[in-house]
């Protein structure tokens, strides 16, 4: 409180104690005169800055529960996920972002490859059908195969080819 508001108060009571003594009235006019300028809080813990300061962010933040006043142990885990949920939503975060973008990219990378996979397993038997030739089934089964496999290559292109637009 400053100087000058206690010089007031204390004259304002002191002209309170003249005015309403020997009244019934007395108390109840000193108790509101002090109230105009002294707040009263009955739980010292209410004073703790980080409980203050907690408790702001979980207001500011929209997350604020009657619980919180009570546990802080909830109200610091409440705010901690909460600031967790922000750095990890790619709408906010931009190495969110990236890496939303990174795995996407490494999904169509796996995805083509599964398209292609058909090629890779023609070439594999045609290795073995010229090491033993007896093996080797008919022109039309290759033919087929191998247009699998372009169609597979196609594929994989376009999924590629998706990821850089």
């Amino acid at each position: 409180m400053k100087a000058h508001i206690f010089r007031e108060l204390v004259n304002d009571l002191r002209d309170i104690a003249t005015q309403w003594h020997g009244s019934q009235q007395l108390r109840e006019r000193i108790s509101r005169r002090l109230h105009q300028d002294v707040s009263i809080d009955e739980d010292p813990a209410n004073n703790n800055p980080w409980k203050l300061a907690v408790i702001d962010q979980l207001v500011i933040a929209h997350i604020l529960t009657a619980e919180h006043e009570s546990n802080p142990l909830k109200a610091v885990q409440d705010l901690l996920a909460y600031h967790a949920d922000i750095a990890v939503d790619p709408r906010v975060s931009g190495a969110a972002a990236k890496l939303v973008e990174q795995a996407k990219a490494e999904e169509r990378e796996a995805c083509a490859k599964v398209c292609e996979s058909e090629r890779d397993a023609l070439n594999e038997n045609l290795q073995v059908w010229q090491e033993n030739p007896t093996l080797t089934p008919c022109d039309e089964f290759v033919a087929d195969w191998d247009s699998e496999a372009k169609i597979g290559e196609q594929y994989a292109a376009a999924i590629r080819a998706r990821g850089q637009k």
